[in-house]
């Protein structure tokens, strides 16, 4: 089942379930909520395996300072892995990546238990990946390069979001769309060698392939399918 079949199938429940009417989005409300992500990919074929595994964790606090508008403070971790062999190569990525966000929310009530919010979301991020290749060049020789990438992200966006009220202080929220500009700055330096019968020779050291770029044009990404949680105190 796609992700946007199980987006629709998320309201069509919610619209159709029985309302039991409770106020909602109300001011001076505390709440605490987040997401856990997980994804997992294994591909296998002729001479070919690729293994792919990615986890990430968002909590956040927010408070509701006036009826359905909220100001949210969060944070962000995140560690994926990558390893591919191939018949003329292997290659392994590890990154980790963390990351602050403020958003600004705007509540929009359908009915007492399901609505949607529009927020403004101001985020930074900063994550570093560690690479590792090797490719056989001659009988026992290889070429081997290691390279370390450091990217920092400042973004503004929007991202609509659907919730459902299962509870007083409990409510449920998915979406999938995200309007967003920004700057990013890429730090990259990499070593390469030529090892053969264990012994390593430089081919190349230090190369610095660092580079910046901002971005004016919003862009649209329609594939970042989410489920959160939220917990009210009051």
């Amino acid at each position: 089942m796609s992700k946007k079949s199980i987006f629709i199938l998320f309201l069509l429940y919610f619209c159709l379930h029985k309302i039991d009417v409770f106020a909602q989005i109300t001011a001076k409300r505390v709440f605490l909520t987040g997401s856990f992500g997980v994804s997992t990919n294994e591909i296998k074929s002729n001479n070919t395996q690729i293994d792919y595994n990615y986890y990430s964790v968002s909590p956040s606090i927010g408070y509701v300072w006036k009826d359905n508008w909220a100001f949210v403070l969060g944070g962000s971790l995140g560690t994926a892995a990558t390893k591919e062999d191939r018949s003329y190569y292997k290659v392994t990525y590890n990154s980790n990546s963390w990351g602050v966000n403020f958003q600004v929310r705007r509540y929009l009530p359908i009915n007492e238990k399901l609505g949607f919010y529009i927020p403004l979301i101001l985020s930074f991020g900063n994550s570093t990946t560690d690479n590792y290749s090797e490719r056989p060049i001659l009988g026992t020789a290889s070429e081997v390069s290691l390279s370390k990438t450091t990217r920092r992200d400042i973004n503004l966006a929007l991202r609509p979001t659907f919730y459902y009220f299962i509870h007083r202080k409990w409510s449920l929220e998915t979406g999938f769309a995200t309007l967003s500009t920004g700057y990013n700055y890429v730090s990259a330096v990499s070593n390469s060698y030529n090892v053969f019968n264990g012994t390593p020779t430089p081919t190349v050291l230090n190369r610095d392939d660092s580079e910046s770029n901002f971005s004016f044009a919003p862009t649209l990404s329609l594939t970042n399918f989410f489920i959160g949680i939220n917990y009210f105190f009051n």
